[in-house]
């Protein structure tokens, strides 16, 4: 992700982790339409709830769109991209 020369129009991060939330928040500053996907309802476990759900709601509001309770199971490529 970092080392990308040019940014893609939309990216899916899977996970809603430490990582995948940092590069989400670079992503979507960085005007790229950002989806995550997260296979339960909890995501950053083990961190603080409060602080979780305050940092999730900038985001959404930022325009990252959330997936929660989404289960992947198959990535694809199609042409240049992957769905």
């Amino acid at each position: 992700f970092l080392s990308l020369e040019q940014m893609p129009n939309s990216i899916t991060f899977i996970g809603v982790g430490i990582i995948s939330i940092e590069f989400a928040s670079i992503a979507i500053k960085s005007g790229v339409e950002t989806h995550m996907i997260h296979v339960d309802d909890e995501p950053l476990k083990g961190f603080y709830s409060a602080h979780v759900a305050k940092l999730m709601d900038k985001l959404a509001t930022e325009g990252v769109q959330f997936h929660m309770n989404e289960n992947t199971t198959v990535i694809k490529e199609l042409g240049d991209n992957y769905t």
